[in-house]
């Protein structure tokens, strides 16, 4: 995909949740998400990468009410694991051999589009999240729904609201953003690699 849908564009859950969707229909089992976040944990700095271990969903939204759904499927999908062991393995290594410096972490989502306030900040650092962003969780969720199996980075690409003196815009997330791009088209093609390697 080159691109994604977002809640704050007006979409709804089962709209953002399409390419997912489209993909199951293909036949696809694996599932790599990247995305740009806001960095809360105190260790991570603009350029880092975080390899996602664990998610919150704060959107108040689920792609599995009333959505696409397929007769015969459970509808309460075991979350306990949702993003693959193994995979997360070949992404550490990757990070390794090329020097990348990376995390393991949690990703909050939240709906957008403005950017977060201090105060909620600090209470998403409190629940445990690492880092903030648009986007992913409910892609997640309706992957592991189809049973594919799923792994995400995220590109920290700025701190978030209080963790540095400086303000939030959007310009900065997109230089960032594209500062890295090399490293993420990398880590993407050994993972694809790996893959075809451990078939």
């Amino acid at each position: 995909m080159q691109g994604r849908f977002h809640l704050y564009e007006g979409k709804t859950a089962n709209e953002v949740v399409l390419p997912v969707d489209i993909f199951h229909a293909l036949n696809i089992k694996s599932l790599f998400v990247t995305n740009a976040s806001g960095g809360i944990n105190r260790s991570y700095v603009p350029g880092d990468l975080m390899i996602l271990h664990d998610h919150i969903n704060l959107t108040g939204h689920n792609p599995l009410i009333a959505g696409n759904l397929e007769e015969g499927r459970p509808l309460f999908v075991d979350m306990t694991n949702i993003y693959d062991e193994e995979y997360i393995g070949y992404l550490k290594i990757s990070c390794d051999k090329h020097s990348l410096k990376h995390h393991i972490g949690t990703y909050l989502q939240v709906t957008g589009p403005t950017y977060e306030t201090k105060a909620e900040i600090f209470a998403y650092f409190q629940m445990g999240a690492d880092v903030v962003g648009m986007s992913t969780a409910l892609e997640i969720i309706k992957a592991r729904y189809y049973g594919m199996r799923c792994v995400a980075v995220s590109l920290v690409s700025n701190f978030a609201a209080g963790m540095s003196n400086l303000g939030l815009n959007h310009e900065d997330v997109l230089a960032t953003t594209m500062k890295k791009k090399d490293s993420l088209k990398l880590l993407l093609s050994e993972f694809i690699l790996m893959l075809e390697k451990s078939k």
